[in-house]
């Protein structure tokens, strides 16, 4: 019940983190200093992060009163996901700023950049990071421009796939025609055939 707590939780606790971030980065494009934005941002957002925290925790605050098996198994639930979220608040209030810090790009180049590992490290998840989106862009446009070629290598006649999808689409027709045949990829059987073989 823990872990399914912890698993409950985890799309809860990026959100402290994201929206520090977030206020940081727009306090930057307002033309405030490295230092100014990251203490502006992280406090400008204090009061409105716990208050969303705390009404996070009251709503597994009811499962501490039950009594038996249910208190045994859903209040190690609870405490996970209480004690998860007042440490990604703490984590949001003290350690996302301090990495801010050094993660962000700097305005200005210079030697600083170069000199920090951690952002040489983000500069190239970033490159890293273009150079798939631009060749997934350049895929997309190609099978856009050229969706003939694209369609048809998908969409053959012959393949038993779409053999056996027009041949159900065929058969669950209410109004099926005479005569005709759920498949039509094969050779067709007319009524000469049929009294050969009877």
């Amino acid at each position: 019940m823990t872990l399914g707590g912890l698993a409950l939780a985890v799309g809860i606790l990026v959100d402290d983190a994201t929206v520090t971030i977030e206020n940081i980065e727009r306090h930057r494009e307002e033309g405030q200093g490295e230092r100014e934005a990251i203490l502006d941002g992280a406090a400008q957002i204090a009061v409105p992060a716990l208050v969303s925290t705390l009404c996070i925790c009251i709503v597994f605050l009811p499962m501490f009163l039950l009594s038996g098996v249910a208190r045994y198994l859903f209040v190690p639930l609870a405490e996970a996901v209480i004690f998860a979220m007042i440490a990604s608040y703490v984590l949001s209030r003290t350690l996302v700023p301090t990495l801010a810090m050094y993660l962000f790009k700097p305005k200005v180049e210079g030697a600083e950049r170069s000199r920090n590992p951690l952002v040489r490290g983000q500069q190239a998840f970033d490159r890293g990071f273009e150079r798939v989106r631009l060749a997934y862009r350049d895929l997309l446009t190609t099978a856009i421009d050229r969706r003939l070629v694209f369609i048809q290598c998908f969409s053959s006649s012959a393949s038993p796939l779409s053999c056996s999808l027009r041949g159900s689409a065929r058969t669950s027709s209410r109004t099926p025609t005479a005569g005709s045949s759920p498949c039509t990829c094969g050779p067709r059987v007319g009524p000469a055939s049929r009294r050969r073989r009877g």
